[in-house]
């Protein structure tokens, strides 16, 4: 291939230059072209041109990840890392093991990603400067500190107060740490996974992880019986009842308190309480519905399916199949003008959506719905 050839090619795919022979790879001008086109040709220069640090500017100013393929030498100059590292961080990675022991360089990376400490040497991982830097702009790199910086109480609060999770990378200490603990269920509840047993029979530090997030109630120990701290995790996620104690769930009195805080709690409660008629239909009218959790046989009933389609108009997806199928209760939902004018003509649409297999012919159905699209 002539000179005129690969130059017409690379001009639109700097990676053309993989087809070119060893002399044109070797060829500045060239290799410039292709570069400029696309950084990643560089990947297919010569090792002498890899080494050229013109070249590899135009590279990395293009494709910053080409810093890949450039020569030991570039990748231990400290001018073009830095410029690579303050762009992307965990570009550390492909520097030299000298630059790599640099604060200053490490610094400037792990204050554009802290997780790039990763690829920092073990003396800078043991650096404070760096650390705290890292941590502060990512929780998580402190997974990569020493072990000296992972039991330093300062450091890790900085990582935890960034992400809460990151407390599964400290010390067993600071994981005992009520202080350390506190700050990191306050950023994130389910943190609390990560603290020592003692930590988790510790009620102040149960109570905030359930109040940030209501699903840490499963790593509350015992504290799933306790009242008080279950309808604090409730108000966060109703989910959170799936975790609460069987006693709990069997106490119809609990299971009222907790549905009126939060409806969705009826989905973990004792089946027995899902299937209590009375108990069901008292609560729909006092706190409003939640069809979907009750038993398939209270699903059954009109009053209830009635109760839960006025409440949810997506409940009609819910509704039992027997229901579907009943003509009287679909004659009625179409002609309660109250219960379309609150859900919107769409209703229309879903009841139809929703008939059971049986009405789908029956025409004074299909008259009606037609009647009030």
């Amino acid at each position: 291939m002539t000179n005129e050839q690969l130059l017409e090619l690379i001009s639109v795919n700097g990676m053309k230059l993989e087809n070119a022979s060893e002399m044109q790879k070797a060829d500045k001008n060239i290799v410039l072209i292709a570069v400029k086109q696309n950084g990643m040709a560089l990947k297919f220069a010569s090792e002498e041109l890899k080494a050229d640090k013109e070249i590899v500017k135009i590279a990395i100013k293009n494709k910053i990840g080409s810093i890949y393929f450039a020569s030991y030498n570039i990748k231990n100059n400290f001018e073009i890392m830095h410029s690579v590292v303050v762009r992307k961080g965990v570009l550390l990675e492909h520097g030299s093991a000298e630059l790599r022991n640099n604060p200053e360089l490490v610094l400037q990376a792990v204050n554009k990603n802290g997780l790039a400490l990763q690829f920092a040497s073990n003396d800078v991982k043991n650096n404070l400067e760096v650390v705290k830097d890292a941590v502060s702009q990512n929780g998580l790199a402190l997974k990569f500190a020493s072990d000296d910086m992972k039991n330093n109480a300062d450091i890790v609060k900085d990582a935890v107060c960034q992400n809460g999770l990151a407390l599964e990378f400290a010390s067993d200490d600071m994981k005992n740490n009520a202080d350390v603990i506190i700050y990191a269920v306050n950023q994130n509840g389910l943190a609390l996974q990560f603290a020592s047993d003692e930590i988790k029979n510790n009620a102040d530090v149960v109570n905030d992880a359930v109040n940030q997030n209501g699903l840490a109630l499963q790593f509350g120990g015992n504290f799933n019986n306790n009242k008080n701290i279950v309808l604090v995790a409730i108000k966060s996620s109703g989910t959170a009842m799936k975790f609460a104690s069987n006693i709990l769930k069997c106490d119809i009195y609990f299971v009222e308190q907790a549905y009126s805080v939060n409806k969705g709690v009826l989905h973990y409660v004792s089946e027995d309480i899902k299937d209590n008629y009375e108990f069901i239909l008292r609560i729909f009218y006092e706190y409003g519905s939640n069809y979907k959790a009750i038993s398939n046989r209270l699903q059954q009933y009109i009053d209830l399916a009635y109760l839960g389609i006025n409440e949810n108009r997506f409940a009609i997806w819910d509704l039992h199949y027997k229901l579907k199928n009943n003509e009287a209760f679909i004659i009625r939902l179409l002609n309660d003008e109250s219960l379309i004018e609150k859900h919107g003509r769409g209703f229309i649409s879903r009841i139809e959506l929703n008939l059971g297999f049986s009405l789908l012919n029956n025409a004074e159905i299909m008259n009606m719905i037609k009647a009030k699209k």
